[in-house]
């Protein structure tokens, strides 16, 4: 009985120790990609731009055929997708509280695109990697459509002066 025991917790422990290293198998494949620099979001305005931003980066990257190098870009992604939700419940997020949970739903949903892509990637799947990323796209218009706009005048006569609604310029009276 002891040693049936004993055998069991080995096995056991067998298993769960090729979990992690099944993880460890994703990253590793990667390794050769230092992750992407950026600066984590504070608000719902810089989260969306900096999906906007990448998502412009893996379009240059399908158009030059540089599918491997996808990863530390859908990365970044994955990672503000994850905190928009968050930042859209700010006060000042501009997000209108009856938006939050669809705003929160589309940032979930982009975080996920990020295995999706990044296999079709990795395996060198153009068109696979082109329907991910057209999805990938949808949501970012999703988010995008919240972000407050800002107004300013094309003249600058108040040089970093903005408005949160279109009007004139109080003081050339050109259209914000």
């Amino acid at each position: 009985i002891m040693q049936g025991r004993l055998m069991l917790c080995l096995c056991v422990s067998a298993v769960v120790g090729f979990v992690p290293g099944a993880r460890a198998q994703h990253q590793h494949e990667h390794e050769d990609f230092a992750p992407a620099k950026f600066e984590p979001p504070t608000t719902y305005r810089q989260a969306v731009e900096e999906i906007e931003h990448r998502l412009h980066l893996i379009e240059e990257l399908m158009a030059s055929k540089k599918l491997a190098e996808v990863h530390p870009q859908a990365d970044v992604i994955q990672k503000v997708a994850k905190l928009v939700g968050q930042l859209a419940l700010k006060a000042d997020s501009g997000v209108p509280k009856d938006a939050v949970k669809e705003v929160n739903l589309a940032g979930k949903d982009l975080a996920a695109k990020f295995d999706p892509i990044d296999k079709a990637a990795d395996s060198g799947n153009a068109d696979g990697t082109r329907k991910v990323y057209d999805e990938m796209v949808g949501l970012a218009e999703l988010l995008s459509k919240y972000i407050p706009r800002v107004y300013s005048c094309p003249m600058k006569c108040e040089v970093e002066k903005t408005y949160s609604q279109a009007g004139d310029c109080p003081k050339c009276g050109m259209h914000l």
